[in-house]
């Protein structure tokens, strides 16, 4: 009687045993960029509520039986064959130094799509783990596989044209010591808003078969790429998705590639910034460019480049030249950047700087930087809170329109130490109500239309022009001190460094003291102005003195109606009268 009764325990249990709850066949869950559609792994029967389901006792080393508890996977049950689709779902799979998953063609392995799972590969130095086949569907951790690690995993001839060979779509997971070989594309497509828990001594020297598509990841998560792992010759890391964090970019040896806009927006009462360390590549598609503090702030910009090793902003493609990128964009969002060694070319276009700042809180460093390869201005500045903290050491190569535009009230204290080529030119444009230096950068000032000196009820605003300057004027451009406030211009050549204020095209209006401004100008050279128009105009109640100035190609000389000013060694063409009182 005992002996049939343990019989029909056997074949009850048995027939539990045979209920699947979690399917391994079918295809694998999407694999698409962030957003789009998700497919769910299939499904199969699952126990009836008066069922209990065990993992069966063995090794179970086909996955004929489904995992429905925790389980382990031992070395001396190894290799495992993986003959469909493997879903891990409500459950821990920790995976053991030494095991070996063989992988057929049409199977994957899915992590927490369903209920939360995680998966723990323990390999270790001498006895890694092995996920391989001749070319299986890959790893995909869905949203719910958190607290997955993978550590000494060797991973063979995973994904496909369409599916990396590892994705993630949590961020807490890491992965330690894994070599990927043999992918077909794509090996890890990392879909998370933040950065991974740990990824450390990856070896993707021979992972793939298409480099150039070796990663894609969004930039939230890019800052865990950095030196220690290995990378094969043109790596490509691709960028996706905005930044609404804190990250660096340092040198993994492989460049990142940003194919659309990135912009980088602070979330309501917090900041975002990008740092990118010395040696970074970053490539830019013909419609990408890296926008900061466009929708809000504070959005910060830190280039930390070296002499020997600088971050570099180029385009890739093979039509860089004529299709630029749209370079580096800093609004009202935006905090003064901090840029230093950065190499900056193939960007911007005829009508928008490589590096344009709009409203932004500060203009703040440039230095030691190069631009070049730009069919249209290098740096614009449209509007800024504060000046340049320093603008020096900077070199402008192959720059077809101005290196540097700016309000005038912006261009105070630029570095002497710039490097230009011959048809290069920093652009002046509006008005100054603070007291403004206009250093001698090695590089003529072009004036576009009027620019205003005046300063407020308070305090006279001073333009100095340092000595050994040259401003050429628009045929609209005219130099206006204290036209509605008081205002000063102090322009003080030597004979060796005469200041010169000329026309650029036809002619332009001169100078015009105005109200109770005042001017000390000596060794100026004042040339090309319009014949209806005085190369220097001064209202009588001007102050100040006017010392050894030659007036060249004008029509009128010298009109002086300030009854305090005695001008002394002024200087006319042949046939016209050097100063003309009222």
């Amino acid at each position: 009687m005992n002996s049939i009764k343990l019989a029909l325990c056997v074949a009850l249990l048995s027939f539990a045993g045979c209920k699947k709850e979690a399917a391994t066949t079918g295809a694998p869950p999407g694999t698409g960029r962030p957003g789009e559609a998700n497919t769910p792994p299939p499904t199969t029967d699952k126990p009836g509520p008066a069922e209990t389901a065990k993992n069966p006792a063995g090794c179970n080393s086909d996955f004929a039986e489904a995992l429905v508890a925790d389980a382990t996977l031992t070395e001396k049950c190894s290799p495992y064959d993986v003959k469909s689709e493997l879903n891990i779902d409500g459950l821990a799979l920790t995976i053991e130094p030494g095991v070996v998953l063989n992988f057929a063609d049409t199977a994957g392995f899915s992590i927490g799509f369903y209920k939360p799972a995680r998966v723990l590969v323990k390999g270790t130095k001498e006895k890694p783990v092995k996920f391989t086949g001749r070319s299986w569907r890959g790893i995909k951790l869905q949203p719910q596989a958190a607290g997955s690690s993978f550590e000494h995993l060797i991973v063979e001839n995973a994904g496909t044209e369409d599916a990396a060979a590892f994705t993630t779509e949590t961020f807490d997971v890491s992965l330690d010591t894994v070599a990927f070989t043999g992918a077909k594309k794509t090996v890890l497509d990392l879909k998370v808003d933040r950065p991974l828990k740990g990824l450390t001594a990856l070896d993707l020297s021979k992972a793939s078969a298409d480099p150039s598509e070796l990663i894609h990841t969004t930039v939230a998560t890019a800052g865990v790429f950095g030196p220690g792992s290995q990378y094969p010759a043109g790596a490509i890391i691709w960028l996706h998705e905005a930044l609404e964090g804190d990250i660096t970019l340092s040198n993994p040896g492989a460049t990142y590639r940003v194919p659309q806009v990135l912009g980088i927006d602070a979330p309501e009462g917090k900041t975002a910034s990008l740092t990118i360390k010395e040696g970074v590549t970053l490539e830019l598609g013909e419609n990408a460019s890296l926008n900061f503090g466009f929708y809000r702030g504070p959005a910060g910009l830190k280039i930390q480049g070296t002499k020997e090793k600088p971050v570099t902003i180029t385009r890739f493609g093979e039509d860089k030249a004529q299709t630029p990128s749209g370079g580096v964009q800093l609004l009202a969002g935006a905090r003064a950047p901090e840029i230093d060694f950065l190499v900056l070319e193939y960007a911007g276009g005829p009508d928008k700087g490589a590096l344009s700042m709009t409203d932004t809180r500060g203009l703040g460093k440039i230095t030691n930087s190069t631009f070049r390869h730009l069919k249209g201005e290098a740096i614009h500045v449209e509007s800024s809170a504060e000046r340049f903290v320093a603008f020096d050491n900077n070199t402008f190569e192959d720059v077809d329109d101005a290196a540097l535009r700016l309000p005038l009230e912006l261009a105070h204290g630029l570095g002497a130490n710039n490097r230009f080529t011959d048809k290069a030119r920093v652009s002046l444009f509006g008005e100054t109500k603070k007291d403004t230096t206009l250093e001698n950068i090695g590089a003529p000032y072009l004036v576009e239309g009027t620019l205003n000196v005046n300063g407020d009820d308070t305090k006279a605003a001073t333009l100095t022009i340092a000595a050994g300057n040259t401003l050429l004027f628009n045929d609209q451009g005219k130099l206006s001190v204290s036209f509605y406030a008081p205002g000063k211009l102090v322009a003080k050549g030597t004979p060796e460094k005469p200041i010169v204020l000329g026309k650029l095209l036809t002619s332009w209006g001169g100078v015009g003291i105005n109200g109770k401004g005042a001017v000390e100008l000596e060794n100026v050279t004042i040339s090309g102005t319009s014949d209806d128009d005085f190369p220097l105009d001064l209202t009588d109640e001007v102050t100040g003195t006017v010392k050894n100035v030659s007036l060249k190609d004008t029509k009128k000389g010298l009109h002086n109606c300030a009854k305090k000013v005695k001008p002394a060694g002024v200087t006319a063409d042949k046939g016209i009268k050097a100063v003309e009182k009222c």
